[in-house]
């Protein structure tokens, strides 16, 4: 049976977004970090003071599993958390100092290997 151009370029796809997660969870291993972890603490460097269900929206995790990442990065002294002025119920998270300075460690190791996997690309 021959694949159509669709079902090719979908498993392209699909071979493509293995092989890449691979090389970030080898990336993350070095630092003690999973997937998750690592976009989430993306997140709250990039947009901090969110809440919990603004960062589920972000991460496509749902809250319960966030909250409990959340707990565990709060405990490591990566994250925290501050009552909302108009909603004591709501929390806003921050990265902490530490967490600050473990995101940029990997993301400098991101920034490294994407500059090395493609430095012989040029604009054309």
């Amino acid at each position: 049976m021959e694949e159509t151009l669709d079902y090719q370029l979908h498993h392209l796809l699909l071979d493509i977004d293995l092989i890449y997660l691979g090389i970030n969870k080898q990336i993350l291993s070095k630092h003690g970090m999973r997937r998750v972890r690592y976009y989430a603490m993306r997140h709250l460097h990039l947009t901090p003071n969110i809440t919990l269900g603004q960062l589920s929206d972000l991460t496509l995790v749902e809250r319960a599993s966030l909250s409990r990442m959340v707990f565990s990065l709060e405990k490591d002294g990566l994250v925290t958390r501050k009552a909302n002025e108009a909603d004591r119920r709501v929390f806003k998270l921050a990265l902490t100092e530490e967490g600050k300075q473990l995101f940029l460690k990997v993301q400098a190791d991101m920034d490294a290997d994407i500059r090395q996997r493609f430095k012989g690309l040029s604009q054309e």
